[in-house]
Order: structure tokens, then C-alpha cells, then sequence
């Protein structure tokens, strides 16, 4: 298995890995297509042979980064590819010389925040309703990379 920079070529792939990792609230064609061509953003994906497992992206600006998503295909959760991705997109963010990262997660995925505690995300707000369709609310976390130990 071997991470490597999301291409265009991808996008197949990752609307399948959206679906199964989201269902309904899975980014449509247009959106992956977007992200993936967008400034500032950088996407990584896990691949295993000619199959895509994962994939997680970040916005960097000059204030602060922003995860954008973090998928894992259910068949893989739970071995550590999650927290792979969450490294190296921190370290995109530190590289950028951002002081903080930013993401949302759904208020009921106490497996992703977990994980994201473990790394050193702290709960900073919600956002009411922000999962559509399902009107889930999510949970704003944030890691202060000027902390020591970030």
C-alpha cells in the first residue's frame, strides 16, 4: 500500500470510497472535481494495487488549514490508515506555515473523534444541521500547531 497525490484520473474511484464511507452525504462528482483542481488544497490517497482504500484532503491559507475530508472504505477502518492521513495532512498544514487546523465531524462518529483527540484536536464549537440530508450537527475541532508537542 502506498499513499500518493490525488490526480484527476481518481475520480471514479473516490465518488465509489465517498459512497461507501457517506452514503447519502457523500460529495458529488462536481465537488470531488473541484477540490481536487482548487488552490491551496492537497489530497492524498491510499492505494492498494489499482484500488483506492482512502483518501483525505486540507486547504491551507495563511491562517489556518482546514481538513476537508477523510475517508476510509469500511473494509480497512480501524488499521491505522486514518491516523496515516491525519499526519500527513498536518504536516501539509505545518509545512505551509499554518498555526492551526481546523475540520469538522459529525457529532455522532465517536470513532473519528476520538482519533482526532488522540492527535490533539480539542472541541472548539458546533455547526447545527451541517450533515445533509441527515440534518447531523458537526462537531468543530481545532489543533494549535504553535502548541509544543503539536
Amino acid at each position: 500500500m502506498k499513499l500518493r497525490p490525488a490526480r484527476p484520473g481518481d475520480i471514479d474511484q473516490l465518488l465509489a470510497l465517498e459512497q461507501a464511507c457517506f452514503g447519502d452525504e457523500a460529495w458529488p462528482r462536481g465537488g470531488i472535481e473541484a477540490e481536487l483542481t482548487s488552490p491551496g488544497r492537497s489530497y492524498l490517497v491510499l492505494q492498494a494495487g489499482d484500488r483506492l482504500l482512502a483518501y483525505g484532503g486540507i486547504a491551507t491559507g495563511p491562517d489556518f488549514a482546514e481538513v476537508m475530508t477523510v475517508a476510509v472504505h469500511p473494509e480497512f477502518q480501524g488499521q491505522g490508515w486514518g491516523r496515516r492521513l491525519m499526519e500527513h495532512l498536518i504536516s501539509a498544514a505545518a509545512q505551509a506555515g499554518t498555526d492551526q487546523v481546523l475540520l469538522e465531524v459529525a457529532d455522532n462518529n465517536s470513532v473519528a473523534i476520538s482519533l482526532y483527540q488522540s492527535m490533539g484536536f480539542a472541541a472548539i464549537g458546533s455547526r447545527p444541521r451541517y450533515y445533509q440530508p441527515s440534518d447531523r450537527d458537526a462537531l468543530v475541532m481545532r489543533l494549535d500547531l504553535a502548541e509544543p508537542g503539536s
